[in-house]
């Protein structure tokens, strides 16, 4: 057959092949249309940021998919068949850029026929900045109190820094990054525990994975307290001597660690007053002696000395007084005793006198009676 002949065929009655044509298309649109189901599927977004720069701010975490297809191979698809990424590669400074989105099929999704897929969303707007690495303090985040009387001197963190990356506007405003809770309730005692890393924000990575070992160095702590109205206790003094004057009383403070010094209560012999040096009667200004343990220390005292007066016991003078008086007794008794021999002496030779006398007498009497007698016979 001819070229010309073949033309002329086809040239014979085009318009009746030309209505058979467009009515052929349009059977194997409608046929294709009632065979093939659509159904749309969320598909996760991917970020790839292996570059100089990182997004910031908000970006779709999913994008919609619209896929076509036989009833049956529609029904097995599933998200995980997809992978929608954006990339960020090829920017190499921070602001704002419409982005692509890729989107890439599994090997199962190729092999169906008919199959269609069509993104409602071509292109996504994302922020970027700059990557930064950084060092910054590692924070303890503590919990609880310690026990009364104590406190935490110091918390040693291993290690003390860690490194974090991100985008370099973020990393700007971390200046630390705090730990787990470690807990200090009632703790008396240093002690070490291991912790882990706070992150609060998606927005920076941790790189160090590392658990973290804190040391909370915990010390007692110091107070003042002061003990008033302390009685002075008087050592090493002669038994022949005593005191006379009055003796105050005594404030004393003392400084030391709360637990120790808080329940601490002094016994009797807390102040004393040495009378060692003392050996005759007198005013004496001793120094005052307080008896503490050597794990506190002193801070004050009302008193750094005592005029203290002393004298000999007052017994020994009633003796002496005693004595004194039983000489004076036997003194005065031994001039009585002679004058009342004398007066007894005196008295006998009174009467012995007077004995004479009355005889002296007598013998006159009788003399002259005896001479009447005889004047009177001679008559």
């Amino acid at each position: 057959m001819s070229k010309r002949s073949l033309i002329e065929r086809l040239l014979d009655k085009w318009p009746a092949k030309i209505i058979c044509l467009i009515v052929s298309i349009f059977l194997y649109i409608f046929h294709q249309t009632s065979v093939i189901d659509k159904r749309n599927i969320v598909v996760p977004l991917k970020i790839v940021e292996n570059g100089l720069v990182m997004h910031v701010g908000k970006v779709p975490s999913t994008i919609s998919v619209v896929v076509r297809g036989n009833d049956s191979d529609i029904k097995s698809v599933v998200p995980s068949d997809f992978e929608a990424t954006v990339t960020l590669d090829d920017i190499t400074e921070k602001g704002d850029y419409l982005l692509p989105v890729k989107i890439s099929l599994s090997k199962k999704l190729m092999e169906f026929d008919p199959f269609e897929v069509k993104l409602k969303n071509h292109q996504v707007e994302i922020s970027v900045d700059l990557k930064e690495i950084k060092y910054v303090e590692l924070i303890p985040t503590i919990v609880g109190e310690v026990a009364h009387g104590y406190t935490i001197s110091s918390i040693e963190m291993t290690p003390s820094f860690i490194e974090i990356s991100g985008a370099k506007s973020i990393l700007d405003k971390i200046s630390y990054i705090n730990t787990t809770k470690i807990n200090v309730s009632n703790a008396k005692n240093t002690f070490s525990t291991e912790c882990e890393f706070l992150q609060v924000s998606k927005n920076y990575k941790i790189e160090d994975e590392n658990p973290v070992k804190a040391t909370v160095i915990i010390s007692a702590l110091e107070c003042e307290k002061q003990f008033e109205n302390n009685s002075v206790q008087i050592i090493n003094l002669d038994d022949d001597f005593e005191v006379v004057s009055n003796i105050p009383k005594i404030n004393v403070t003392l400084k030391g660690s709360m637990p120790e010094l808080e329940p601490y209560e002094p016994g009797e012999k807390f102040v004393l007053l040495d009378c060692s040096s003392i050996n005759e009667e007198g005013i004496y200004s001793l120094p005052v002696k307080i008896n503490y343990p050597k794990k506190f220390e002193m801070i004050s005292k009302s008193f750094d000395k005592i005029n203290l007066k002393v004298s000999k016991k007052q017994i020994e003078k009633e003796e002496n007084f005693d004595e004194n008086q039983n000489n004076t007794e036997e003194n005065v008794i031994e001039p009585v005793e002679e004058d009342l021999q004398n007066e007894i002496k005196d008295k006998e030779h009174k009467d012995l006198m007077l004995s004479k006398v009355e005889g002296a007498v007598k013998s006159m009497i009788q003399n002259e009676n005896n001479a009447i007698v005889n004047e009177n016979g001679t008559q």
